[in-house]
């Protein structure tokens, strides 16, 4: 998860990360333990801090596949690092956002 606080009007800047555990079945698909992510969130928030998004690694190319972009909460940065070193930084708009 990405944390950090409002910069300026429509910015915000992100300060931390929380590397949360994979509860998913197979090394292809990833799902937030609810119960990380809550005591993450928690922790965030108790020290001013809001959820920005999330960041995940992917093999290949750091391209979002249609699992990342069909979860992917709208307006969210989302990270994606690859194992070859690069990283891409991509947001889901949703219709009548900019």
């Amino acid at each position: 998860m990405l944390f950090g606080r409002p910069s300026e009007p429509g910015r915000r800047v992100w300060t931390h990360s929380a590397e949360l555990p994979n509860i998913a079945v197979g090394t292809d698909r990833f799902t937030l333990d609810p119960g990380a992510w809550v005591r993450a969130d928690a922790l965030a928030r108790a020290h001013g801090l809001a959820v920005l998004g999330f960041w995940h690694t992917h093999a290949g190319a750091p391209r979002p596949s249609a699992a990342d972009t069909g979860a992917a909460w709208p307006s969210s940065l989302h990270l994606i690092a690859s194992a070859r070193g690069s990283v891409r930084a991509w947001r889901r708009v949703t219709s009548g956002q900019r």
